[in-house]
């Protein structure tokens, strides 16, 4: 070992290995370093495709939802169209069959519908006559004739005493009868509630009729 080459050689020797072993080390200190950098952006990458994935998702679901409530729309249209269809053929339907039976029934009955109208206009005729000469007759002689009004039904009469005079106002419910003959059951109903004071004063507007009436009313 006293010859200075060797020496220098084993020296030279050393200083390389050390060379190498630090390069191998920062080599394996850089693919330590590069797998760990890896290893990150891949968990930033995976953390990235789960984000989206859950956006994806979320995105889905949502137009899934947006889906079925547009097809649960549709299907409620197209029911209620459906419905209106079919409701207006049955009424069609119906209304043709109620005027059928009608026509068939005035064909089999017109003999007697023309008695009918005979009578209904005698008794329309007696009725009106009745109305202007009952005020005027001895069982109301007591009362203004112009405070007697006419009804027919249910009850014959009513009179507001007093009020052509605007004085006070007395109102009696009188019922006509001929013979013996008794109220009818409404008709005790109707006296009954007089006698018990089960008698009101009702104000109606015209506006609170509705709309169909009162465009009728304009007609």
């Amino acid at each position: 070992m006293d010859n200075p080459i060797v020496v220098t050689i084993v020296i030279l020797s050393i200083i390389f290995l050390i060379i190498v072993i630090a390069i191998i080390s920062s080599n394996h200190e850089k693919r330590k370093t590069l797998k760990t950098q890896f290893d990150l952006e891949l968990l930033k990458k995976e953390n990235v495709l789960k984000e989206k994935d859950l956006e994806l998702q979320n995105l889905v679901a949502d137009a899934r939802g947006i889906a079925q409530e547009f097809a649960a729309k549709q299907f409620e249209d197209w029911k209620n169209k459906e419905l209106e269809t079919h409701r207006k053929v049955m009424m069609q339907a119906a209304t043709d069959k109620a005027t059928a039976l009608l026509q068939q029934w005035i064909i089999e009955n017109e003999e007697r519908i023309r008695k009918d109208a005979a009578n209904r206009s005698v008794r329309n005729v007696l009725g009106k006559v009745t109305e202007h000469l009952i005020p005027f007759s001895e069982a109301m002689s007591q009362f203004n004739p112009k405070d007697i009004r006419f009804v027919g039904s249910p009850i014959d009469l009513i009179v507001f005493s007093g009020a052509e005079a605007l004085e006070t106002v007395t109102i009696h419910f009188i019922e006509v009868k001929t013979g013996t003959s008794a109220l009818s059951k409404r008709q005790q109903l109707i006296r009954d509630a007089i006698d018990k004071g089960r008698v009101k004063w009702l104000r109606v507007n015209q506006k609170d009729f509705g709309d169909e009436v009162n465009e009728a009313l304009k007609q």
